[in-house]
């Protein structure tokens, strides 16, 4: 499986950078990926992200190689953007907990998610609330 390796560290030093790549490597050998190339983003900026999420059907990737979900997106609506695109041009997002990574990304959503989408509207105290209304 041909791979990419994705690193994005806020304030990182070259040696932060290299470990975090080093740890990307050892969970792609894991899983028996072809290496191909490594991309590293300095929070908040994603320009790298961005161009594999651009050209990751065409080029032939097929993972991208991360040490957590969480290093694609903070944001769950964003993050469930990412995956799905990934996942539409055929790429496989591997990280050493998969089971882990995407639980907590369910987590986020179920709690999140009425927020971001406007469901809850105002918002109440617990008192004004009974059981079976909203």
């Amino acid at each position: 499986m041909r791979a990419v390796l994705y690193t994005c560290l806020a304030s990182a030093t070259p040696e932060e950078v290299e470990a975090e790549r080093a740890e990307c490597e050892r969970i792609a050998l894991a899983a028996r990926c072809q290496i191909i190339a490594h991309v590293n983003d300095r929070s908040p900026d994603c320009s790298g992200l961005d161009r594999l999420l651009e050209t990751a059907g065409s080029e032939g990737i097929e993972a991208l190689v991360v040490t957590s979900i969480d290093r694609l997106s903070l944001d769950p609506a964003r993050l469930r953007q990412i995956t799905a695109q990934l996942k539409q041009a055929g790429v496989e997002v591997i990280t050493p907990h998969p089971d882990l990574d995407y639980a907590y990304q369910r987590i986020r959503d179920a709690l999140l998610s009425p927020w971001e989408l406007g469901g809850y509207g105002e918002k109440k105290d617990v008192k004004d609330c009974e059981l079976g209304e909203d």
